[in-house]
């Protein structure tokens, strides 16, 4: 049996052996660079075959051996490599792959089996101009440092002056010559502060680029996706009697390990989907005045701190009425929902679980899993996916993800003595609260900024501490706005402090789970500093309790929709006479222009009108920015289940039945959402 590291470093190499293995044979069934690619594939597996020996793996070794003597024909032939010869050789690229995989322990029981192409990337080589470059930062560090010693022995000698100077005085009177030791000094100390001030900046530098290059080597290359990636199109291609070229662009662009393994499962998915439900066969292809051999095309390309995967195809596009009916078949959505779909909901509903267009079950398509995963991906990385198709022309899908998860751009705030980071991309501004800025809506904490009510926490309440009732933190004098996703919500904090770039690090199973909490950041001190999750605020601040009282503010203003005379006067007349300021609207659409005038505190709205009927408006609420967070109250003669349901889907926060209701009932229903 080897040594257990030497199998650590035969896996490495055997695996980057398979990799090129599996895109040189792709290479040479292109036709890619004459007789080079079978040289080359000679050298990789005879190569693979003496490590494999090295480490007594004979399965691997008789392998290896068998692609050479597959292979060695070729060597001085012109003849081309037959298609049958590929498959072969890629199936021995696949027994290859998964005799390595059977070196690693087993999963845990209950982990998700992996695809062997697409193996975690937990060790890699390193270049060497990469390491060149890292020795180089330490060395120009070591040598500033060296500089630091000297002047802190100028600084020494300083010392030892001032000794001597302390002995003067105590000796004789002062005279010339001890205003001389003094300049000497003076100076000399002047000297060695400017020393060392401008070795401590050049250290700065020195230190923050030798950081750079140690985050740059934990970012390993996109081009390690390729080739398990191009042997995924030619699978499914040949699965399915498809001619697919794929064409790729990227190949530098950097991502953490875990990120990049994820990613790369992901897009494996995508790319086998554009061939399965993207791309026709030839005849049709023809058929349409396409070329007969269709193309998948992934490009990579970094924008900031972000990188943006796009797989794109030239096929038939996606059939939104197909996606319709099966997201109807899989009950995803109602027949009736399904409907009135706007054509870009439709297009969402391809990311669902088990919706598929694909009319039968195979190998590559039908399950309705793929899409569903690439989504989850994207989410699990604090990214974003998003579709286009155009019918008879293509689609294309995007996934975008940060370039790295543990290195952020964020903004220090506090608050008394506590301190937390927030990701700098999800603050939008920061603004001082005035006494009567915080507010109680539907027994939540609220500020009104720009027009709306949006959720308002303090710093103290994410992280579990309580607060005296007029400690800093219970009044806090600024708010910074932070966006989770599409929403917003206000962190009450007494400063902001810094932006800077940090190295989020997981919190320890001993400090508990806090959802509040993405990790730490440590401080020159070492000193941990937590950094807040933006999504989970949100979540703290729209289920934590009210718990500041605020000073009295302003009278709630209630917005009564109802096309009935009688029925808008017996509202509003009930309503002012509760203390609350009321305006009247004669219809759903005259309502949606007063509430883009004024914000109302609350909707009371009757359901049968003209236009647009009470559902349609609650509903409507829920869509805008300047209405959204406002409850609604339908107040209406239709008691029946069906009708409350369907209320309670629109997102209407109370359901009152006209002849059923009391004014004390109305009035009690109204303050428990309004105050």
């Amino acid at each position: 049996m080897a040594d257990e590291s030497l199998y650590q470093y035969f896996k490495i190499e055997a695996r980057e052996l398979v990799s090129d293995l599996s895109r040189d044979i792709l290479g040479l069934e292109r036709g890619d660079g004459g007789a080079e690619p079978v040289a080359r594939l000679l050298r990789q597996a005879h190569t693979l075959k003496g490590a494999a020996r090295v480490v007594r793996l004979p399965r691997i070794a008789e392998i290896a051996h068998a692609m050479e003597d597959a292979l060695a024909p070729h060597r001085d032939s012109s003849e081309v490599v037959s298609k049958l010869e590929i498959g072969r050789l890629l199936e021995q690229v696949d027994a290859i792959a998964l005799a390595i995989s059977a070196l690693d322990p087993p999963l845990p029981a209950g982990a998700p089996s992996r695809p062997s192409a697409l193996e975690p990337f937990e060790r890699v080589r390193v270049g060497i101009a990469e390491m060149d470059a890292l020795l180089s930062g330490v060395s120009e560090t070591a040598i500033q440092l060296d500089g630091i010693r000297r002047g802190i022995e100028a600084v020494k000698q300083v010392e030892e002056r001032l000794t001597a100077l302390q002995q003067q005085l105590t000796d004789a009177r002062p005279g010339p010559a001890l205003r001389e030791t003094v300049e000497e000094m003076r100076l000399a100390l002047q000297h060695a502060r400017q020393g060392l001030g401008t070795r401590a900046d050049s250290t700065d530098r020195e230190i923050a680029e030798v950081r750079g290059n140690i985050d740059r080597l934990r970012l390993l290359p996109t081009s390690l996706l390729f080739p398990a990636l191009e042997r995924a199109v030619r699978d499914a291609a040949e699965t399915l009697g498809r001619q697919v070229v794929f064409h790729t662009s990227g190949r530098d662009q950097r991502l953490e390990s875990h990120v990049l393994s994820a990613i790369g499962e992901a897009l494996a998915h995508l790319v086998r989907n554009a061939v399965a439900h993207g791309i026709e066969s030839p005849p049709d292809r023809v058929a349409r005045g396409k070329p007969a051999c269709g193309e998948v095309k992934l490009k990579i390309a970094r924008h900031a701190d972000r990188i943006l995967f796009t797989c794109a195809d030239d096929g038939a596009g996606i059939d939104l009425d197909a996606v319709r009916r099966a997201a109807v078949a899989r009950n995803v959505i109602s027949a009736a929902s399904a409907a009135v779909l706007s054509p870009a909901a439709a297009l969402d509903l391809i990311f669902s679980p088990g919706v598929t267009t694909s009319p039968s079950l195979n190998e590559v398509a039908g399950r309705g899993i793929g899409l569903e995963v690439v989504r989850e991906v994207a989410s699990r990385f604090k990214g974003r996916v998003s579709v286009r198709t155009d019918a008879g022309i293509g689609t294309s899908i995007e996934i975008e993800v940060p370039v790295s998860l543990s290195s952020v751009r964020a903004v220090l705030l506090g608050a008394g003595d506590l301190l937390a980071w927030v990701p700098l991309e999800a603050v939008r501004c920061a603004l001082r609260l005035g006494d009567d800025a915080i507010v109680s809506l539907a027994g939540r904490s609220s500020l009104i900024f720009e027009g709306r009510a949006i959720p308002f926490i303090r710093l103290a309440d994410t992280m579990r501490r309580a607060t005296a009732p007029n400690s800093a933190d219970s009044r806090p004098r600024l708010a910074a706005i932070v966006q989770a996703d599409a929403e917003l919500l206000a962190l009450g904090v007494d400063r902001v402090i810094h932006a800077s770039e940090v190295i989020v690090h997981p919190l320890p199973a001993a400090a508990g789970r806090v959802i509040t909490l993405a990790g730490a950041v440590f401080d020159a001190q070492g000193n941990p500093q937590l950094v807040l999750n933006p999504e989970a605020l949100l979540e703290a601040s729209n289920s934590a309790p009210a718990r500041l009282t605020p000073e009295p503010g302003p009278t709630p203003h209630v917005l009564v929709i109802d096309d009935s005379l009688t029925s808008r006067v017996l509202l509003q007349s009930i309503l002012e006479a509760g203390g609350f300021k009321v305006d009247l609207a004669v219809s759903g659409e005259d309502a949606m222009a007063k509430a883009r005038a004024r914000h109302y505190n609350l909707f009371v709205c009757d359901v049968e009108m003209p236009g647009m009927n009470g559902f349609e408006f609650v509903a409507r609420t829920r869509e805008y920015d300047y209405m959204l967070g406002i409850p609604s109250i339908l107040v209406t003669t239709r008691g029946g289940a069906d009708d409350r349901r369907r209320g309670a889907e629109a997102g209407a926060r109370a359901y009152i039945v006209k002849g059923e209701f009391s004014k004390d009932s109305m009035l009690e229903t109204v303050r428990g959402l309004v105050g």
